[in-house]
């Protein structure tokens, strides 16, 4: 937890700011640049340890990074989504720590969650739903991949992770995290 005011203030300024550049960079070319990651990372970091001192704030930031990234390195690992998200969310854990990230990440799949739904309904989905049955099928029966519909609509998860952090800003306004 974030104990000296500045240190929270600035935290939650910059994370919103770090967000805020990632949300607009990946729904205008669809990437999260390590531009924008890596010295977000280096300047929680620095920031940290400038106000919380070497052991309390690098090691809140350090702990942060590393669970951010842990978070979505199963879902990139198995394609679902881009390395930028999990240095975005690296980046995020080192400004804001453990607790919080975890947090934002949790609200961020709700959010992730609700708007796939969306999607879903609006665009036929469920419909669609029964042809992955059948490239199931097909694959277990012949061993040959069906190649998938390459005109789907794909979310950025800088959308639902910026939605994530709206609700955390909110609920730790309200005194609930």
């Amino acid at each position: 937890m974030l104990e000296h005011p500045l240190q929270a203030g600035g935290a939650l300024v910059a994370g919103g700011a770090v967000i805020a550049i990632a949300l607009w960079t990946d729904l205008r070319h669809r990437r999260i640049p390590n531009l924008l990651t890596v010295p977000a990372a280096i300047c929680a970091l620095c920031f940290h340890t400038a106000v919380g001192g070497i052991t309390d704030g690098t090691l809140f930031s350090l702990k942060g990074l590393l669970i951010g990234i842990a978070l979505l390195l199963i879902p990139f690992l198995l394609g679902g989504m881009g390395g930028g998200d999990v240095k975005l969310f690296g980046g995020l854990g080192a400004w804001l720590g453990v607790r919080s990230v975890i947090i934002v990440s949790l609200l961020a799949a709700v959010a992730g969650g609700i708007i796939a739904l969306v999607m879903l309904i609006r665009h036929g989905g469920f419909a669609r739903l029964r042809g992955v049955w059948r490239d199931i099928v097909a694959l277990i029966i012949t061993r040959e991949r069906v190649e998938p519909d390459t005109r789907s609509r794909r979310l950025p998860f800088s959308v639902p992770t910026a939605m994530g952090y709206i609700l955390f800003l909110t609920g730790r306004f309200a005194g609930w995290f």
